[in-house]
């Protein structure tokens, strides 16, 4: 939200290094900035790590497959629904298995497959399971 002061001027974010303009319900204000808090805690670590390793998947994917979880989002993007089913999947220790694009059957009646993502597969393996008791 864009703060404007009698002399016309619009805020919005940061102001400087030590003043933030911001909204909250409809209310325009302005406030100090404070360095937010990083613990840094084991599950928090592992967390991250398991982010990174979602956000590399879903790279690995080819356009195909992005496609396809682009179609299968609802209300948030292909991106999004990779990336929380990757998470979830980590969280309870399990593969995730990857939307994969209908067969195509060409002219000639052959039959293939749009693509695998066997590595991306594999690399849930590494998920640590240590996070689900954060999550419970």
């Amino acid at each position: 939200m864009k703060i404007r002061n009698k002399m016309g001027n619009r805020y919005s974010g940061t102001i400087g290094k030590d003043t933030v303009a911001s909204s909250w319900k409809g209310i325009r204000y302005i406030r100090e900035y404070k360095v937010p808090a990083d613990p840094k805690t084991e599950l928090q670590l592992q967390h991250r790590a398991l982010f990174a390793k979602a956000v590399k998947a879903w790279h690995a994917l080819d356009p195909r497959q992005q496609e396809v979880y682009d179609r299968a989002a609802v209300r948030m993007t292909g991106y999004n629904l990779f990336i929380r089913d990757y998470i979830e999947a980590g969280r309870n220790g399990r593969e995730l298995e990857i939307m994969q694009a209908p067969e195509i059957v060409s002219q000639t009646g052959d039959r293939r497959e749009a693509g695998t993502a066997k590595a991306v597969q594999k690399d849930t393996a590494d998920c640590p399971d240590t996070l689900s008791p954060i999550f419970e």
